[in-house]
């Protein structure tokens, strides 16, 4: 990412052509008189273009660019209508929190880079603080992958009637909802199992992800469930909901939550 300071930016593209990095540089430019400057270069970088009103977003249309040579750099000022549109149309969009420029000389918390992406639909963030911010995006996504592997291994650990686990998976205090409304507690939930008044032959995860927050991850998906209730066998399709609380030495299932959808074949 290049952000050129002064009326340099001819030097700067000759510079980035003899190292052949043209598919390897962002531009930044904050005028559309250097947007245009720049798309004009016989380089093949691409170029952001700050939009901060609709008549921003008015003139870089007017430039008719192809999606894959432009980038919106979106600000506070930026209104979700002119993100709806960059959106629609296929542009990447980057911005920043601007840490320095508003006198903060260490990062925000991983939670307002996770808000900030969010509410400006970003693809890329750009920060004062790469290495950090970047480790606690890498944090956060091992998180994630613990507790997704979590939520599989309890489905089979449901079929093994491997109680012991199960147990050590459930919080104390977790409300365990079927699709039925039946509400199961966690004493209840061991009980129910070990006398086969429900127990689980197999589930089929068809899709499912996590979200998290803070030290909550939230598991949203799509399955076929096998089960017999008081010996009888059925089967359900259902999406289900599974709420993790998430701390340095243990993962705890404290609520879940699934009800019916119509297979579609």
């Amino acid at each position: 990412m290049l952000d050129v300071k002064g009326d340099i930016y001819d030097q700067v593209l000759d510079l980035v052509k003899k190292y052949n990095l043209d598919n390897r540089c962002l531009v930044l430019t904050f005028t559309i008189d250097n947007t245009k400057k720049v798309l004009s270069s016989k380089s093949n970088v691409m170029v952001s273009a700050l939009i901060d009103s609709d008549k921003d977003y008015a003139s870089l249309v007017d430039l008719h660019a192809s999606k894959e040579s432009i980038a919106a750099y979106i600000t506070d000022k930026t209104s979700d209508k002119i993100i709806h549109k960059i959106k629609n149309v296929g542009l990447i969009t980057l911005s920043d929190p601007r840490e320095v420029w508003n006198k903060r000389y260490q990062p925000f918390t991983l939670q307002y880079y996770d808000s900030l992406t969010f509410k400006r639909k970003l693809d890329i963030l750009v920060t004062d603080f790469p290495i950090e911010v970047a480790k606690m995006f890498q944090a956060d996504e091992l998180k994630k992958q613990s507790i997704h592997a979590i939520h599989l291994k309890k489905f089979k650990w449901l079929a093994e009637q491997q109680y012991d686990s199960l147990s050590t998976l459930l919080h104390d205090d977790v409300h365990y909802i079927h699709s039925n409304g039946w509400k199961e507690s966690k004493a209840d939930v061991i009980a129910n199992l070990k006398s086969g008044k429900l127990t689980y032959t197999e589930v089929k995860v068809h899709e499912s992800d996590v979200r998290l927050i803070g030290n909550t991850g939230v598991v949203t998906g799509k399955g076929t469930f096998y089960v017999s209730m008081d010996g009888k066998p059925y089967s359900f399709d259902l999406y289900y909901t599974e709420v993790y609380v998430n701390t340095d030495t243990e993962i705890k299932l404290i609520s879940r939550h699934a009800c019916k959808y119509e297979k579609k074949d």
